[in-house]
């Protein structure tokens, strides 16, 4: 088994319901408004004096967030603490008003002025001095009505059993993340430093979120990840990773399974694995396409199409006769070519105005010719007894010709005559 069939179903159904409060990857943060964030300079160097570089950070102001937003302002504001040297227990108060808004910033100054207020036992109101514990305090009072219940406990949990390596994340930024999630345990609602998971623990954690195929190569190697060092443990999972073919899900391709192929005029729908098609895709029928939605036979462009264009013919078009010049012009001056093709036709035109004349010698003309629809042929005043029935259409498409088996035999020579000497034409310009 691969690593990404291992990793196709990363979380066992029994613990599905360990949901984290911070997940391994980050969610993307949503454009903000200029005026949901606030700029602070500080410092570059901790406790340096008033003319040392310094740099902006820009913080989102908070007002009932995300989970993932809470521990940003958190580290920002612990940031902000450390660069200016903020010792004072006022100044951080008003740090924290200036980030916290709407009910979130309720909150905070209720918790505040719960702890700083004392009554009495005589009614009398006594004011205590403010302190970093209160001022933690009101923060976790803030981080209660952002985390879900019992946060800092689950989210532990999900790193022992739930935590697996993703698909999209390579070994080091996966380690990377844990470390991110580890350092983000002391902002949870009663959290604090013991609770984050030592170095042992961390190397653990990898041990199990990595898929079985590389626990089981382990195995074979005889090496042991928790008596080892993390920098050891990625490593020799990179040189895993780094082997490891492709995954499939990346081209979109589940494994297994073909990709699909979606076919014009097809309306198909997919239940429970069948391959359906409704009823409104079966209403026409072609003979060239099937049953479709969308035309008959009749109505068939692609029959229409081919209906008109001459199977076989080999008369010349515009465009196979300007082809045919473009061929003859790659290794001839193409002024010359023209001029071939110009004698040749000018010949074969002057062989049909003469051919015309001819007919209009015997008495018939065209005029006269088109009023008769038929003519018929009298068969004496042939030599050879014999007529075919060829019939040439007039280009009014209703008179007809009845010609002999001579003259039939004699445009056919013709025809003949002219498709050889085209064939010919670079031969006759060879020879002039």
């Amino acid at each position: 088994m691969g690593f990404y069939e291992d990793m196709e179903n990363p979380v066992p159904k029994k613990i599905a319901f360990l949901v984290p409060p911070l997940p391994l990857i980050e969610e993307a943060e949503e454009d903000s408004k200029s005026t949901d964030v606030i700029e602070f300079l500080l410092k570059q160097r901790a406790g340096s004096g008033a003319t040392a570089p310094s740099y902006k950070l820009k913080v989102h102001r908070f007002q009932e967030g995300t989970v993932g937003q809470w521990i940003a302002v958190r580290k920002s504001i612990s940031e902000l603490w450390v660069q200016n040297s903020l010792v004072s227990q006022t100044d951080r108060l008003a740090n924290i008003k200036a980030i916290l808004r709407g009910e979130s910033l309720t909150v905070f100054e209720a918790a505040i002025e719960e702890l700083t207020h004392d009554t009495n036992d005589d009614g009398t109101i006594e004011t205590i001095i403010l302190t970093d514990e209160m001022l933690l305090s009101g923060l976790n009072a803030v981080a209660e009505t952002v985390f879900p219940h019992r946060a800092l406990e689950i989210q532990k949990q999900w790193m022992r059993r739930g935590l697996k390596k993703p698909k999209t994340l390579t070994f080091r930024k996966t380690v990377a993340a844990v470390g991110r999630l580890n350092n983000s345990i002391p902002y949870f609602p009663k959290g604090s430093e013991s609770d984050k998971f030592t170095k042992e623990e961390i190397v653990a954690l990898l041990e199990w979120s990595i898929p079985q195929a590389w626990r089981t190569k382990f195995d074979l190697e005889g090496y042991i990840p928790t008596s080892d060092t993390k920098e050891r443990m990625i490593t020799e999972c990179e040189q895993i990773e780094r082997n490891e073919p492709a995954p499939k899900t990346l081209l979109n391709v589940k494994p297994g399974t073909k990709p699909t192929v979606h076919k014009k005029g097809r309306d198909t729908k997919h239940k429970n694995g069948e391959h359906r098609t409704s009823e409104a895709s079966t209403k026409f029928y072609c003979t060239e396409h099937g049953k479709n939605a969308t035309h008959n036979t009749d109505a068939c462009y692609t029959l229409k199409n081919r209906a008109g264009k001459p199977t076989g013919s080999t008369n010349l078009t515009k465009k196979s006769f300007r082809r045919e010049i473009n061929v003859l012009s790659r290794t001839r001056p193409k002024k010359k070519v023209i001029e071939m093709f110009a004698a040749v036709l000018k010949a074969e035109h002057d062989k049909i105005v003469s051919g015309k004349n001819t007919s209009k010698s015997g008495g018939q003309t065209k005029k006269s010719a088109r009023k008769k629809k038929v003519r018929e042929y009298d068969s004496d005043s042939d030599e050879s007894g014999e007529s075919i029935h060829a019939m040439d259409e007039s280009d009014d498409g209703q008179t007809f010709k009845v010609r002999t088996v001579e003259e039939f035999d004699r445009l056919k020579d013709e025809e003949t005559s002219y498709q050889s000497k085209i064939a010919n034409l670079g031969a006759i310009l060879d020879n002039k």
